[in-house]
């Protein structure tokens, strides 16, 4: 089971900045669906009252908490702390605290920056298509004549 520290992981993924905090848990939330499979099970807490989602909650792919009164620091490690397997869970989180605390139960640790890395891959760097220049062309007559004189060939 993965369980994510929902705004520490959301704050440190550029590509949700600025887009405000309903959308960017949107999209946070999209993203996690599309890899739920990669995961068995995902849980994403957040702090606080339930935000705007704009879904019903009950028909996710992932399950999404908002922790209410309690943090979602305390939430996560009351679920580590409760569960009978944590060695099977991962926490994806960059707090101190949670990973101090969930390390002792023997539960995985992922950073925010290598799950970012898992949602938004870099994409390839397209580079320009090099055009072999014709030999008859300028540009290929240079570079023939060039490499005459570097190997010391004498033209015909």
């Amino acid at each position: 089971m993965l369980i994510i520290d929902g705004y520490n992981l959301l704050h440190q993924l550029p590509s949700l900045k600025g887009k405000g905090i309903d959308r960017a848990r949107e999209e946070l939330i999209r993203k996690l669906e599309i890899k739920r499979k990669s995961f068995d099970g995902i849980l994403i807490v957040f702090d606080g009252e339930r935000g705007n989602l704009g879904r019903n909650l009950s028909e996710e792919k992932i399950k999404v908490i908002f922790s209410g009164e309690l943090s979602a620091d305390d939430y996560i490690k009351r679920i580590v702390k409760n569960s009978k397997t944590p060695q099977k869970i991962t926490v994806v989180t960059d707090d101190r605290e949670i990973k101090d605390f969930v390390k002792l139960y023997g539960t995985h640790l992922l950073s925010t920056k290598k799950m970012g890395d898992i949602l938004y891959p870099e994409k390839p760097v397209i580079t320009e298509i090099y055009e072999k220049p014709s030999p008859s062309s300028e540009k290929g007559k240079r570079i023939n004549e060039e490499l005459r004189r570097i190997w010391k060939i004498h033209p015909k």
